[in-house]
């Protein structure tokens, strides 16, 4: 019995893997080469505080808003995303290749904190690991206005953009955690 249990959790981790990889490495463009009438947009790095089918608790994306106000999602792996924010890697959002985490004067460890905008205690964790949110599984209605202006009026909604390295720069910033605590 045991050995079944850890041959499905190896092929659990095996297909999701793959379902990461191959999500990071679609960009979406023969959808647009099949829809003419799009108008190229503008790339942005993104990322939401939903968790996922496999326990993370935030999604990374490069996101496309087109004219029309459509947004096409390009989902990346924790790893692509701290890697094209860093330059190190091609991508659409970055295509000059800048050290974006530098430019904005972000440290990428900011990510791992980001649970913490949503839950008053790590959902996942053995120990005791706490977080910012007023409640057990959410903010309280002044810490959702408080980061109304970072582009959070739900967290199914993608932060992107200056907004985003914005959030994740204050976010760096004892007396922001202190203020966002106290709402």
């Amino acid at each position: 019995m045991q050995n079944i249990k850890y041959t499905a959790a190896i092929l659990f981790l095996i297909l999701q893997s793959v379902l990461n990889n191959s999500c990071a490495q679609w960009d979406g463009d023969d959808w647009y080469k099949k829809n003419p009438g799009n108008v190229e947009g503008k790339y942005y790095f993104a990322f939401n505080l939903v968790e996922t089918g496999d326990g993370r608790l935030s999604n990374y994306a490069v996101i496309k808003v087109n004219e029309d106000s459509t947004v096409h999602v390009t989902r990346l792996t924790e790893a692509d995303f701290i890697l094209q924010i860093g330059g190190k890697q091609e991508s659409k959002a970055n295509p000059d290749r800048e050290n974006l985490w530098a430019k904005y004067q972000v440290d990428y460890a900011t990510l791992y904190d980001l649970w913490k905008l949503r839950y008053s205690e790590h959902p996942y964790s053995q120990r005791p690991i706490a977080g910012w949110a007023k409640k057990k599984f959410g903010p309280s209605d002044e810490q959702i206005e408080f980061l109304r202006p970072y582009g959070i009026d739900s967290f199914t909604n993608f932060i992107y953009g200056e907004k985003a390295f914005k959030l994740l720069y204050d976010m760096q910033d004892p007396a922001w955690i202190n203020k966002y605590t106290s709402l």
